[in-house]
C-alpha cells in the first residue's frame, strides 16, 4: 500500500487528502473520511489471488537468484501449491518481467548491435528434428554476448523446463531477457521488481 500509495493520498471519491485504513479480511484500505477503499494489488500479478504475498515474494526471489529459470514444479514443491497454481504464478511473474523490462536497447544507445539466431525445437529445412540450433535473438552489447544469452536460454528451457510450448515461448525469452539485462546488478533485481509496482 505504502509503495503504491504512500502513507496519504487523495481520495478518488470524495477527493480528500487521506489515511487509508486496513480492512479486515480483505485486501483492501479504506479512507478515514468516506470509506471508500483502494486494492494495492489491482494491476500487479497479486490481483485476486488466494496465495499469500509472502509466497508470490518468495517466487519472485526464486526467480531472481536462479541463471536457468524456476519449474513450476519446483514452486509446487517449495511453497506446498497446486501444479495448477504454480504454473499461474510462474507465468504471471514472466509477464511481469517484461513489462518491468521494457523494449529499451540493451545497454542503451551505441553503435554496435550483434546479432545471431537460435532455433528451439521444431524443423529447420533440409535438417531433421532437433532441439536447438541457430535463430534470432536480442541485440546485446558485449562480445560474444548474444552467444551468452541464447546458451542460457537453451539449457534453462532444455534442463529447467524441459519442454516449452510456442504459446508461452515468448514469456520464457522476456525472463530470461530480464535477468540477462541485469546481469551485472543481480542483487538489485527483486527490489527493482518490488519497487516497480508504483509506476
Amino acid at each position: 500500500m505504502r509503495t503504491r500509495y504512500g502513507k496519504r493520498h487523495d481520495c478518488s471519491k470524495c477527493g480528500k487528502s487521506a489515511k487509508f485504513y486496513r480492512v479486515k479480511q480483505r485486501r483492501s484500505y479504506a479512507c478515514e473520511h468516506c470509506g471508500a477503499q483502494v486494492y494495492p494489488t489491482a494491476g500487479t500479478p497479486f490481483d485476486r489471488t488466494r496465495t499469500s504475498l509472502r509466497d508470490w515474494f518468495y517466487v519472485m526471489f526464486l526467480f531472481c537468484t536462479t541463471r536457468h529459470g524456476v519449474a513450476a514444479k519446483e514452486v509446487e514443491q517449495q511453497i506446498g501449491v497446486t501444479y495448477k497454481t504454480a504454473w499461474r504464478m510462474c507465468h504471471e511473474i514472466r509477464k511481469y518481467m517484461a513489462q518491468v523490462d521494457g523494449d529499451t536497447p540493451t545497454g542503451g544507445q551505441g553503435d554496435v548491435v550483434e546479432v545471431d539466431e537460435t532455433l528451439v525445437g521444431g524443423k529447420s529445412e533440409g535438417q531433421g528434428n532437433f532441439r536447438d540450433g541457430e535463430g534470432v535473438g536480442p541485440a546485446v552489447e558485449d562480445v560474444n554476448g548474444l552467444e551468452g544469452f541464447g546458451s542460457q536460454l537453451k539449457c534453462g528451457i532444455n534442463g529447467t523446463h524441459i519442454h516449452v510450448s510456442p504459446q508461452h515461448l515468448a514469456k520464457y525469452l522476456s525472463e530470461f531477457e530480464f535477468r540477462h539485462s541485469r546481469r551485472y546488478a543481480p542483487h538489485a533485481m527483486l527490489e527493482e521488481l518490488l519497487l516497480a509496482f508504483q509506476r
